[in-house]
């Protein structure tokens, strides 16, 4: 890839385009040379606006499309954050502004793997999600949403977004965030978990109060969307959290509260969150599916937080791989620290997660996407993304207008088609017998569902008699409707001269016909 040129044609509805080009060297270790670029994409905010983001994509000397990418959500992360991958060949794309966690932050990362899944230079079936923290909690959002998604690793994530919210909320009067000493310096005595707080009350007003509005943050939360979650997923906790704690996971793993905490602070699900159904934990939402929970401990030689001096260099700060189950759904580790140290924030230990040999396992493999990756319910989720329909019953406590309203999750409609279209056609890609499980659950959806059938008068393509007839057709479609005429001709000539679609053929608007000619 020579530059921003040889790229600029990003399918076009995207409108994405570089704005920079730097060459950078990164190291330690062999020295690597590899092109960064700043990536401008357009997204439909919570509020149903235009609005614009970010990215940065990082591209190695060496590429060999179509190229696996990661993409970490949320926070940006620097090159001693993903410089593994790059070593490795695949491309990073890391956003360089965060919005709000709960609002806008969802629909601009949902954007971006959509861009990233259009980019013709990048392997569709292999695309890997990753993020700590709030990013971590956008990983297992986007990944319930995204289809199809080859890794996802989050690292100490929230997954209850009831609790974690009230945890901070009610804890913030307790710790007297926001008081200060003589020099006007942080004087309380859980100072790292303070400084969060004012993010969290940001991030937590488009969805409202967690006990009031304790079920609108369930359904922000991965523990209320599991069952759309179907990619392989590690996913790392610690139990010395003093920002995502680890009784969101379960509270078998909680240690008791030191006294060294202000007297009253409390890491209690069942005290913080009044709503019994919110008080889910990880495990229980994830009883029906294959789970390995993985306790481990840390390596003696690891430096404490509190013996650091800053400024610490990452990149000489260890980066630790921890275990996985390659046989299960989630891989959940529970990093043993100890009990939380108000002192500190998500770890005790200093080191750097790392995802590469999770996310190599499953993207080395021929079929890097299991069959199973597709369901009934991730499916339908699909037909509604493509039939323009929202994200089922969430709803904006902070609207422009004064008053509640549905939140917007979804991009463009015609984006939303397109990355479904992409979605399913590299899944079908990945082994023939994924077009027959396709057919299959596609033909056991509700009729208002079924929205890649094709109608023209008498005539009716049904989408699960011919799966590849049925993409091509919707593609083509899309396309003619955006005015990129060459791509429409050359998809919808491949469909009429191919055996076997002649349903979809005979569906083809009459001007797209004209145009290929006999």
């Amino acid at each position: 890839m020579k530059g921003p040129v040889a790229w600029t044609r990003i399918d076009r509805p995207f409108a994405v385009f570089a704005e920079r080009e730097e060459v950078t060297e990164i190291g330690p270790g062999k020295p690597m040379r590899l092109r960064s670029y700043d990536v401008k994409i357009p997204f439909v905010s919570i509020e149903g606006r235009a609005a614009t983001g970010t990215a940065r994509l990082l591209v190695p000397e060496v590429m060999k499309p179509p190229t696996p990418i990661v993409i970490t959500m949320h926070y940006q992360m620097g090159l001693p954050g993903v410089d593994e991958f790059l070593r490795e060949g695949w491309l990073v794309m890391t956003p360089l502004r965060a919005f709000s966690m709960y609002g806008d932050s969802v629909n601009f990362n949902l954007a971006t793997i959509q861009a990233a899944r259009a980019m013709p230079f990048v392997d569709p079936k292999r695309i890997a999600l990753t993020g700590n923290s709030a990013g971590g909690y956008m990983t297992l959002m986007a990944a319930s949403e995204m289809f199809p998604i080859v890794a996802a690793m989050p690292h100490v994530p929230l997954v209850n977004t009831a609790y974690n919210t009230a945890f901070a909320l009610e804890n913030a009067r307790i710790a007297e965030c926001g008081s200060t000493d003589a020099e006007g310096k942080n004087a309380s005595a859980v100072p790292v978990f303070c400084s969060v707080i004012q993010m969290v009350r940001a991030a937590a007003r488009p969805i409202g109060d967690p006990n009031r509005q304790a079920a609108n943050f369930i359904r922000n939360a991965p523990v209320g969307v599991v069952d759309l979650i179907t990619c392989p997923v590690s996913a790392e906790f610690s139990t010395a959290d003093t920002l995502v704690p680890i009784n969101q996971v379960d509270a078998r793993y909680a240690r008791p509260t030191p006294p060294s905490f202000p007297e009253g602070f409390s890491f209690d699900m069942d005290k913080l969150v009044k709503h019994p159904a919110a008080r889910l934990t990880l495990l229980q939402a994830l009883k029906d599916r294959s789970v390995a929970v993985l306790r481990v401990r840390l390596p003696h030689a690891l430096k404490p937080m509190w013996e650091l001096t800053p400024p610490v260099d990452p990149r000489e700060t260890p980066r630790i791989s921890f275990p996985f189950s390659a046989r299960t759904d989630f891989s959940v580790c529970v990093i043993d620290e100890g009990a939380p140290d108000p002192r500190l924030g998500h770890l005790k230990h200093n080191f750097r997660f790392s995802g590469l040999s999770f996310a190599k396992h499953w993207a080395s493999k021929s079929r890097p996407l299991k069959a199973e990756q597709l369901t009934a319910v991730k499916l339908a989720v699909l037909m509604r993304r493509f039939l323009g329909e929202n994200f089922e019953g969430v709803k904006n406590y902070h609207s422009a207008t004064g008053k509640v309203a549905a939140m917007n999750r979804r991009n463009r409609p015609s984006k939303e088609r397109l990355d479904v279209i992409l979605g399913l056609r590299a899944y079908c890609a990945t082994d023939p017998r994924y077009s027959a499980r396709l057919a299959q659950l596609y033909a056991r959806l509700a009729p208002e569902l079924r929205a890649l059938d094709a109608r023209k008068r008498r005539m009716i393509a049904r989408f699960e008699n011919d799966i590849s007839g049925g993409l091509a057709f919707h593609e083509a479609l899309l396309h003619h409707r955006w005015g990129d005429k060459d791509t429409a001709r050359r998809l919808a000539r491949r469909l009429v001269r191919a055996k076997g679609h002649a349903a979809y053929t005979a569906c083809l608007p009459r001007p797209l016909r004209l145009e290929i000619g006999p």
